[in-house]
């Protein structure tokens, strides 16, 4: 019979190959399917699982299509095993698409996730993860019974099973957030036929204008003695450097020459681009509240500040946070969908991110991964008025404040490897890699780079061309060796301590450095062409879509990553591709949230910081 050959061509194939993963796991659902009449003959097997097993085996037998296709749907033959030999998803969409109607019996397919310990002859043991497409009638609790008398140990979650006809339904969040996105667009429709009828003499309601947020949005300013117009590329190129990154991160990739190899390395050097953020933070709020400083009053009002701050970050945030809450389960499907819908944190923490304490609260179970950035900035925007002032009352001694926490914020790790054995450096690498103390540096050296700019435009500083030149060398030699030392530097072993200093201690500040020089030369005439290639204009459009981009983009690699079907390595080539696709993903949706949400609440915001 056709089953049967099928059997024994493909054991005979696949017996030898690609290591004995193969071997045992063909072996286990060849058991299965043979054996169906004896493993279903148990109390712990539910009458109408059992029948709907033995009509699979009985059609399998007699080589019916649909049944034949079932078998194949498994993930627990070779032909779906993926090259390292950890999983095997088999055909997610071939299986739920079974639905055979027999008399009075129906057969359809359901898919599950099962984790198989299998043990073999080279290793003690192996986890795989294999697809499972079984009749729905029978549960994941009756699967997993039934291959574990097949001396498999595997575990199966119903959680995380698909069945013919099954899809989530709407909940009360996901219809609150359609309503309240609904109720948005008609109030920017409303606010754009107002403004463009009587123009602004509702700054509020303008604020809603479609018309009047595309004009801010695509003006740009050639006006260089007011602006640091560098800041605006280094803001675009940052972030797309953090999406290709999270790409890369999110794949199995192929490495094949020592070219996929560089580019690997300077893509995942990327969690250094998030400095940049905090750079530019940290000079940003001190170069604009000393502007704005008068020596007769003290222009820092928290309260204000920190409600204008709410209303610039909260409205897009919440957004992302909903739709994790609500539609995230309905804009997708796959093998892994559930798996990774299982684990959103979102169900648990979301209070954690609307309040910026995830980073400390549950490190480890975030929300919205990308938002960590915003936990610390926040944090460190409320703490600011500490530095803020004394820096405007005694200039000297806040630069001095702010120059010994950089110090000690440095030291502190530096000293980490030289103390702890390599077990619970690791530890505190992992829990402490998003927490504020650990990635505050940067941001120092962006306050104090913003005072010396403020003091710099009125006096006159002129550096020669030599140490300009010693300046910019001296950065790329930084930029380059910190991208070498970040992504290759993560052997906590004692031999390792003074490499693992380096990372921990100096490498957050001396990125943060260069950066400054960057910026400073830009800002003053020593930046050439660098200074112009960050001051085109298109960078100072796109760079207004920045911050709803970072926190939306993450969603779209999330989705991606769930929605696979084979799980199979990329070439270097074909991941930065993914990555591009990502991108013009992300920029649609951030162009729409920026233009309807976070612009408004822009407005606002300003008109309470400045009130």
């Amino acid at each position: 019979m056709f089953s049967v050959a099928t059997l024994i061509i493909i054991s005979f194939l696949f017996q030898d190959t690609n290591g004995n993963v193969y071997t045992d796991t063909f072996s286990i659902y060849k058991q299965f399917i043979t054996n169906i009449p004896v493993l279903t003959n148990s109390e712990k097997i539910s009458s109408e699982c059992a029948q709907q097993l033995n009509i699979y085996s009985q059609h399998f037998n007699n080589g019916t299509e649909w049944a034949i296709k079932m078998f194949y749907a498994n993930g627990l033959h070779p032909l779906e095993i993926s090259p390292d030999g950890t999983s095997s998803l088999g055909n997610y969409d071939a299986c739920l698409s079974l639905h055979e109607t027999m008399g009075e019996d129906v057969v359809a397919g359901k898919y599950c996730l099962g984790n198989f310990l299998l043990t073999n002859q080279t290793k003690s043991n192996e986890t795989l993860r294999s697809g499972l497409c079984f009749p729905s009638k029978c549960s994941a609790l009756e699967m997993e019974d039934i291959f574990r008398r097949l001396t498999a140990s595997v575990q199966v979650d119903e959680d995380v099973c698909d069945s013919y006809g099954s899809g989530p339904s709407l909940n009360g969040t996901a219809i609150l957030l359609l309503a309240l996105l609904a109720g948005l667009l008609a109030l920017v429709v409303f606010s754009t036929v107002a403004h463009m009828k009587y123009g602004n003499k509702n700054v509020i309601l303008s604020a809603f204008s479609l018309k009047n947020n595309i004009t801010k949005c695509l003006a740009t300013s050639t006006n260089a003695a007011n602006t640091i117009s560098c800041l605006e590329g280094m803001r675009v190129l940052s972030l797309m450097w953090i999406i290709v990154r999270h790409v890369f991160r999110s794949k199995r990739l192929r490495i094949r020459s020592v070219r996929d190899e560089v580019i690997h390395t300077m893509v995942l050097g990327g969690s250094l681009a998030v400095d940049t953020f905090f750079v530019m933070s940290g000079m940003l709020l001190v170069y604009n509240e000393m502007k704005r400083y008068k020596k007769d009053a003290i222009q820092l009002n928290p309260c204000r500040r920190y409600a204008a701050r709410l209303l610039r970050l909260l409205p897009v945030l919440t957004v992302i946070v909903v739709f994790h809450l609500s539609l995230l389960k309905h804009v997708g499907d796959g093998p892994l969908w559930k798996l990774v819908r299982s684990n959103d944190a979102c169900q648990t923490y979301w209070w954690s991110t609307l309040l910026f304490v995830q980073n400390y609260v549950n490190p480890g179970n975030m929300c919205s991964l990308a938002s960590w950035y915003l936990c610390a900035d926040m944090q460190l925007f409320i703490l600011s008025p500490l530095l803020l002032v004394p820096l405007q009352r005694k200039p000297f001694w806040g630069m001095l404040l702010a120059g010994a926490l950089l110090g000690c914020l440095t030291v502190a790790p530096f000293t980490l490897p030289w103390i702890f054995d390599a077990d619970t450096l690791k530890a505190i690498s992992l829990k402490q890699k998003y927490q504020t103390h650990m990635r505050a540096t940067p941001w120092f050296v962006g306050f104090i780079l913003g005072y010396i700019i403020h003091v710099s435009r009125t006096r006159k500083y002129t550096l020669n061309k030599v140490l300009c030149g010693v300046l910019w060398m001296a950065s790329l030699a930084v930029f380059v060796g910190l991208i070498i030392l970040g992504v290759h530097t993560r052997n906590y072993t004692s031999e390792y301590k003074l490499e693992n200093a380096t990372r921990m201690g100096l490498m957050h500040p001396l990125w943060s450095l260069a950066i400054a020089w960057l910026i400073y030369a830009c800002r003053f005439g020593y930046g050439g062409f660098v200074n112009k290639f960050l001051s085109l204009p298109i960078f100072q459009v796109l760079s207004k879509f920045t911050y709803t981009a970072y926190l939306v983009h993450f969603e779209f690699v999330i989705i991606a990553h769930a929605r696979i079907r084979i799980e199979q390595p990329l070439t270097i080539t074909e991941a930065i591709l993914r990555a591009n696709g990502h991108m013009l993903e992300t920029l649609y949706v951030s162009v729409i949230l920026t233009l309807c949400l976070e612009m408004p609440f822009i407005t606002i915001s300003r008109l309470i910081k400045n009130k």
